[in-house]
């Protein structure tokens, strides 16, 4: 039966870095965010390896060299969560200058284990041998590993903190930042439960096994609300995205309907939103004093679309414009895709071709011909 485990749990870790790659390639409007959660998931599957390793044989040479770097990754984990969740919340990117602080439990894992970390693999078996390793460090192991412990704990607190605060007005994603950041939480407490089982000397080869399976739980049931967070943020119901949370029907009414989409158009038509390159449905909504769900919901219902699609509509719109206007027969294609506000040339070409039936020098032909 353990090596059934074992196997688990090394395909475990190579779904992490398959969806580590997944997320570093996808193109989404929230990667910086899921590029910091693949680094987390890459230590994460990093630290699963170790423990497979460290259960075929805890005394092998690989694992004797391998030994207390586990300390890296738990001394991220917390950190790294927290720049995730506040760059998806308030697109705020790691500043090494101002940030330098939360990496204080890596600096200081690092001057505890530095020296050990650099030294071959008989010298680390004969520390061990000789009296064990806090007879080499400055910093008690047991002392070290709670005090990370307890800051990972802390980070899950800090995030939903923030969690709590944001899109007060957007039920959907307030209660998506809740359950990112209860399932982090959990994944921290899952760590001290460990150290406690370890400390009682109750942590059988069983009892190892179930609690990595406990925190690959969590972790995997956060990644996955990480994959689902660009369908909740474009509009998408999270009883959709998440098929065990349920909601009281929050649909509009045909007239509250009919008065959001006046005042849709008349937005649209008064400030030019969709000339913005960054639009997102969350700066419409904002506008709209309304939730994201209820934007998305207005543009399905009255015009039969995404918000992209309605949006590159009336870029295309804008740039038909600007196409019939012989005062811009000298200005370059793209010039004009950028001004009508699309951010890529490819984009512009398909959005225009399909809802012209031409390119857009075909149109341009056409038009100033007639």
């Amino acid at each position: 039966m353990d090596i059934v485990w074992k196997i688990i749990f090394i395909c475990f870790a190579f779904q992490g870095f398959s969806f580590a790659i997944l997320l570093v390639v996808k193109k989404s409007s929230s990667q910086y965010a899921n590029i910091i959660w693949a680094f987390f998931l890459t230590l994460f599957s990093l630290n699963l390896i170790y423990n497979v390793l460290y259960w075929f044989n805890p005394t092998s040479r690989v694992t004797e060299s391998l030994d207390h770097m586990y300390f890296i990754p738990l001394s991220l984990y917390g950190p790294l969560f927290f720049f995730y969740i506040r760059n998806l919340v308030k697109n705020t990117k790691i500043n090494i200058k101002k940030d330098i602080y939360h990496f204080i439990p890596l600096f200081i894992v690092f001057a505890n284990y530095g020296n050990f970390y650099l030294l071959g693999v008989d010298a680390k078996i004969a520390i061990i041998k000789e009296g064990g390793i806090n007879n080499f460090v400055l910093i008690n192991d047991n002392l070290l590993y709670v005090a990370v412990t307890l800051i990972l704990i802390g980070y899950g607190v800090v995030s939903f903190i923030i969690s709590k605060n944001s899109y007060l007005k957007d039920f959907e994603m307030r209660l998506w930042l809740r359950l990112k950041t209860t399932a982090f939480s959990l994944f921290g407490f899952s760590w001290l439960t460990y150290y406690v089982l370890f400390a009682l000397n109750i942590l059988s080869v069983t009892a190892d096994y179930m609690m990595s399976l406990v925190m690959i739980t969590f972790i995997g049931m956060s990644t996955y609300f990480g994959f689902i967070h660009s369908k909740v943020f474009n509009g998408q119901s999270l009883s959709k995205a998440v098929p065990f949370i349920k909601y009281r029907k929050s649909g509009l009414s045909k007239e509250v309907l009919k008065d959001y989409k006046k005042k849709l158009l008349k937005v649209m038509t008064v400030e030019n939103l969709h000339l913005n390159s960054e639009l997102k449905l969350t700066d419409l909504a904002e506008k709209l004093n309304i939730s994201r769900h209820h934007t998305s919901q207005i543009i399905n219902e009255s015009f039969g679309m995404s918000f992209y699609e309605y949006i590159n509509k009336l870029r295309v719109m804008e740039a038909q414009r600007i196409l019939q206007d012989e005062g811009s027969i000298n200005m370059n294609i793209d010039d004009i895709a950028f001004i009508s506000g699309f951010n890529n040339r490819m984009s512009f070409y398909t959005s225009f071709k399909k809802y012209s039936g031409a390119t857009p020098s075909q149109y341009r032909n056409k038009s100033l011909a007639s």
